[in-house]
């Protein structure tokens, strides 16, 4: 029985950030390369039989010390420590932005970002929902018509595992 082990690391001033995958008994296996999510958070999902035993790579150097071991079927790293995955955050927004149109969501903290929208879905009602996984600290966002309209007023603030339910003026 294998689970899906991800991993997620923040290096904000790197270029390449890989897995060294513990093979046991001191060796090592492949560089696996992580995805860049952007914000300086990187991304690598993979299969391990039970726990997954690894080492982050940064731009080719391994940092020294012990491999870190990922005990349960997902586990989380932010500045190489562990933590517990994080429940899922929703944020739902309340508008009617008219046939064709659909709202996106930008902001601070991962997984979004101020540059990019992440798009959210409609649900019957006019709401706009979108299911943030991973997110371990406080999200500041807005959102936006097609990805390019704000919506006015402050930002919404949102804790992870939280439930935002908003109604957006733009």
């Amino acid at each position: 029985l294998f689970h899906l082990v991800t991993v997620h690391s923040h290096r904000p001033d790197a270029t390449n950030v890989a897995l060294e995958l513990d093979l046991g008994h001191g060796a090592q296996g492949d560089h696996l390369p992580m995805l860049d999510e952007g914000n300086g958070w990187w991304r690598r999902t993979v299969p391990a039989p039970r726990g997954l035993a690894f080492r982050v790579s940064v731009d080719g150097a391994t940092p020294t010390g012990e491999p870190l071991v990922a005990a349960g079927s997902e586990q989380w790293e932010r500045n190489g420590a562990l933590i517990d995955p994080p429940s899922e955050t929703t944020l739902r927004f309340h508008a009617d932005v008219g046939l064709g149109h659909a709202v996106f969501v930008r902001g601070s903290g991962y997984p979004l970002s101020w540059e990019r929208g992440e798009p959210a879905t409609w649900e019957e009602g006019d709401v706009w929902t979108l299911r943030l996984a991973g997110v371990t600290g406080a999200l500041e966002l807005k959102a936006l018509i097609d990805d390019s309209g704000w919506e006015q007023g402050d930002n919404h603030r949102v804790e992870p595992g939280g439930t935002l339910e908003a109604s957006p003026v733009f």
